[in-house]
């Protein structure tokens, strides 16, 4: 096969609108969870054009004195404390271990496939069920123009 169209054949990023299109945001600095047990917070966002994407979350999460029931993250184009879009093994993954102590917790969702139409602002979420406290995590959301 051969490829058509833009892209770039060094080590640089591929200019906005060509295969090969990279963009990320990425939170460094532990920041705490909304608090609120059971409720998805927007970690971070990207704003993407029209086009398909391999997008992918990393996160690291620290108790942070909290006590945790449950932990997932996901990747969504709907923002605030909502599931929609989410999907276990697609686009969200669930902690089958949860941290202790001062243990952190790495959860990971590889590439996934999203496509647009037009414009589309994505989320990185973070779900905590806690009993007390609140958990810190750090992230980046990354997304890679396939096509």
């Amino acid at each position: 096969g051969q490829l058509v169209g833009g892209g770039t054949i060094t080590n640089d990023n591929a200019a906005a609108g060509v295969i090969g299109e990279y963009a990320s945001s990425a939170i460094a600095t532990l920041r705490g969870s909304s608090g609120a047990t059971n409720a998805w917070t927007d970690m971070t966002n990207l704003l993407l054009a029209a086009g398909d994407y391999d997008v992918s979350l990393v996160t690291n999460s620290a108790l942070n004195g909290a006590v945790l029931t449950a932990l997932a993250i996901g990747i969504s184009s709907t923002s605030g404390n909502s599931a929609s879009g989410l999907t276990v093994g697609d686009t969200r993954v669930d902690s089958a271990a949860l941290p202790i102590g001062t243990v952190q917790q790495g959860l990971t969702l590889p590439a996934v496939r999203l496509s647009f139409a037009a414009s589309t602002r994505i989320y990185g979420k973070f779900l905590a069920t806690i009993t007390s406290g609140q958990p810190q995590y750090v992230c980046r959301l990354s997304a890679r123009r396939v096509r």
